[in-house]
């Protein structure tokens, strides 16, 4: 159901046209913009290899005249054993069609977008997409995506305790209490001084201790941790 001057759908399941009993969503009605519309069926282990939008998709769901590219996209797709989309074709939105090759540890082997060559380390982690590198630390988790001006730490969880973008950086601070997450990020470079266990080392980042956890999570953020 719709409300006013909200984005809202009717919904088809079950389209017998499309052989598609398995209550899996087949069509959906723009209640206020018909080039909206959209058409959806899928494969028999119910991966979606056709979808269109607005004229295209009643004509696909119901009937209707086709050929009118009224809505944002029409595609097509087409999938390997493993599930990854090996092509994709029709019109609409960017690199609307194309095709892509896997190697045996299921990789991507050629950048679909731009023909170029992915590469990967020995752990699996792609270290070049074909335009820019990245690099991962001792744990795999990523530190480095250049071409984005992104840097990344971690601490010894692998949670991300700092983030530099476009020459910004901002330090995190995690609650153990809280299972790890968020509690305040600080663009200030500050140190938070600790003693015993919970004392921060003259390299790499130290966990967060829950009562200073807690304390961040009520006052005004301005502890920070270095990576």
């Amino acid at each position: 159901m719709g409300v006013a001057n909200v984005l809202g759908y009717n919904y088809t399941y079950n389209n017998t046209f499309f052989n598609e009993l398995s209550a899996r969503v087949s069509y959906a009605q723009n209640i206020y913009d018909a080039t909206l519309d959209r058409s959806y069926q899928y494969d028999q282990v119910g991966r979606l290899v056709v979808s269109h939008s607005g004229a295209e998709a009643r004509a696909h769901a119901f009937t209707g005249q086709w050929g009118t590219q009224d809505g944002p996209y029409s595609q097509g797709y087409d999938y390997d054993v493993w599930g990854n989309i090996t092509s994709r074709a029709g019109w609409g939105g960017w690199n609307a069609s194309y095709t892509a090759s896997f190697n045996n540890k299921n990789q991507m082997i050629t950048n679909p977008g731009l023909g170029t060559t992915m590469q990967y380390d020995a752990a699996g982690n792609m270290t070049n997409d074909g335009w820019q590198s990245f690099s991962y630390d001792a744990t795999g988790a990523q530190v480095q995506a250049p071409s984005y001006g992104v840097w990344q730490g971690h601490d010894g969880d692998g949670l991300r305790v700092q983030n530099t973008e476009n020459g910004a950086t901002t330090y995190y601070l995690h609650s153990t209490v809280l299972g790890g997450q968020v509690v305040a990020g600080n663009k200030r470079i500050g140190v938070t001084k600790r003693t015993g266990r919970n004392a921060c080392p003259t390299s790499g980042p130290a966990r967060v201790s829950p009562v200073l956890a807690i304390i961040a999570k009520v006052t005004t953020p301005i502890a920070t941790v270095h990576s």
